[in-house]
């Protein structure tokens, strides 16, 4: 039996110059039961943003072999939102909880976080229920803002980032370089995943020629941007199996990948993180 695969943007989400992210559930047939829908929830729950965006969809059935990755870092997905679900998201660490309106400008349920702020610490849960789709749960704790340094230097030896942190407490961080802060802030361009486990003498370096990658090219584009952001540990498991998936290229004989979620009953992920680095680049030189 042929492995289905549904792939759900998100990223992270990064809006108005927010982070948001992408989110992947790959599954086979037995995983999903026939043509069982479940609600995909993507949330990027930021410690430093006026707005976050929390996106609902549902699964597609088994007739459809998967989705492409729409990339969009606000992240949003391929199939159509969800308008008339009940989104609730609630402070379990302080007692408060809110339930979002949908807004058709994000095309996401919005959470105002004057009115439920996203504190480090903080346990929070988003909930999805209603329209005879079983009610789905997810939650994570708010991550704390402790911005590294980062660098970044362009030449014809490839692009290298630079964030300096030690190998521990383990963080994870998500990196953008695109055309524009708009499309970098989708995803739209080079995003790459890190984890300081593999820092060295305190520092993180991304150099996509050492790693075989392209890069971008410049050229006479002037308003190349990076982003970077640092997520939790929900976030970076799923968006390192969207990579994995990715990186199978289709091949309907590859092992097979379940992809992580930390949505009870449902897909997708609730993670929390902010950005650390939102800047235009220049081709030599270091952004700091």
């Amino acid at each position: 039996m042929n492995p289905r695969i549904l792939l759900l943007s998100i990223g992270m989400a990064v809006l108005g110059l927010g982070c948001s992210i992408n989110m992947v559930e790959v599954t086979d047939d037995f995983k999903l039961q026939g043509s069982k829908r479940k609600y995909v929830v993507q949330a990027f729950l930021r410690t430093d943003a006026d707005t976050v965006p929390v996106y609902v969809s549902e699964s597609l059935p088994l007739s459809y072999n998967k989705w492409i990755p729409s990339r969009r870092m606000g992240f949003g997905q391929e199939n159509s939102p969800l308008e008339h679900a009940v989104v609730t998201v609630e402070d379990l660490t302080e007692g408060k909880r809110l339930v979002l309106g949908f807004s058709s400008a994000w095309g996401s349920y919005v959470l105002p976080t004057a009115q439920l702020p996203i504190a480090v610490g903080h346990r929070y849960a988003v909930r999805v229920e209603g329209g005879g789709t079983a009610a789905v749960m997810g939650e994570c704790l708010g991550l704390a803002v402790n911005r590294p340094r980062v660098s970044y230097r362009a030449s014809s030896k490839g692009q290298i980032v630079t964030i300096d942190v030690p190998a521990t407490p383990r963080r994870y961080f998500w990196i953008s370089l695109g055309v524009d802060s708009t499309s970098t802030a989708r995803g739209l361009g080079d995003v790459k995943l890190l984890s300081s486990e593999h820092s060295v003498d305190g520092h993180l370096i991304y150099n996509s020629n050492a790693m075989g990658e392209g890069g971008i090219s410049f050229g006479e584009e002037p308003n190349k941007c990076l982003m970077v952001c640092e997520v939790d540990e929900h976030t970076y498991r799923y968006l390192q199996d969207e990579h994995r998936l990715e990186a199978q290229g289709g091949n309907p004989f590859a092992m097979p990948i379940v992809g992580y979620t930390n949505v009870r009953d449902g897909l997708g992920y609730v993670g929390s993180g902010y950005v650390v680095a939102d800047e235009k680049l220049k081709e030599e030189g270091a952004n700091q």
